[in-house]
């Protein structure tokens, strides 16, 4: 009745939803399109009105406020920053989800993301700021998942490290809209230089030396000591071993090589006496 009030010549009509029971005491959703008719005076004379089922459309209605919700209450309880990121086609990027994790990590809201992505891109650190755009137009270019880890500088002046991990999905109007998480990974990288500045500290070679099935074979760890052994840099085997076994003595080459492949084959520790020269002069 109130509705009916409210028709006027300038808003002469008002929709409402009703739930009915039906011969079949099933219960259906119905949608009603009232149209108002007024005299000269504006005075209202008398009410059209249409209807339609659309149970079909509620029942999907509530499906996606329940998964909304559900969804809500993961981000809630997620310890990660759950966010989508949008580049439009044309203009500047912005945020269009960010979860309340933001406000724990980033000691920032998420309306303040929402607002203006530079609250985001404050808190970047200056250093990593080149690294986050060149990775963000590769994953453009490429379409491919992203993972980045770089630093932030709190408000209050924390240092934090986040590990960045999404997905882009190019929409129907062009624009590129990235889903994914961020993980607060301080305390992993603050335990990993721990451990870093001990095996610096240990004389000799720590390392870690992958075999591939080609033959192959690379140094995803190695410590500073390479250095004072062989000359070389840790960056120099991350790729391939190569560099290092250029400086076996020749005459331990094979007995390196076989040694490995024992080890390989047999799963057994791998325990070998060989001599290294770092430089023409010198034997190790």
């Amino acid at each position: 009745m109130a509705l009916v009030l409210k028709m006027s010549p300038e808003n002469p009509e008002f929709y409402v939803e009703n739930r009915n029971v039906i011969s079949s005491g099933d219960i259906i959703w119905t949608q009603w399109l009232n149209q108002g008719f007024f005299d000269e005076s504006g005075e209202l004379i008398e009410i059209h009105s249409s209807g339609r089922n659309i149970t079909q459309l509620k029942e999907i209605e509530i499906a996606l406020r329940q998964s909304e919700e559900k969804f809500y209450q993961l981000a809630l309880s997620y310890p990660g920053i759950i966010y989508v990121y949008v580049q439009p086609v044309n203009g500047n990027p912005y945020f269009e989800y960010a979860s309340q994790a933001v406000q724990d990590i980033l000691e920032l809201s998420p309306d303040d993301l929402l607002k203006d992505v530079e609250n985001f891109a404050r808190v970047i650190h200056p250093d990593d700021i080149q690294g986050f755009e060149a990775i963000t137009l590769e994953s453009m270019r490429t379409m491919k998942a992203m993972v980045f880890e770089f630093r932030f500088i709190t408000p209050s002046g924390k240092l934090k490290w986040l590990q960045a991990h999404d997905r882009p999905e190019k929409r129907k109007n062009g624009d590129i809209a990235w889903t994914g998480v961020m993980i607060d990974i301080t305390k992993q990288v603050d335990s990993q230089h721990r451990l870093e500045k001990i095996a610096d500290n240990i004389p000799g070679m720590i390392y870690q030396y992958t075999l591939k099935p080609d033959g192959t074979s690379h140094c995803p760890y190695m410590s500073s000591g390479i250095t004072d052994l062989s000359g070389l840099q840790p960056l120099d085997v991350y790729d391939s071993a190569d560099a290092l076994f250029e400086r076996i003595h020749p005459d331990d080459t094979n007995k390196l090589f076989d040694s490995i492949l024992e080890s390989a084959a047999t799963m057994n520790p791998w325990i070998c006496e060989y001599r290294l020269c770092p430089q023409d002069d010198k034997v190790i």
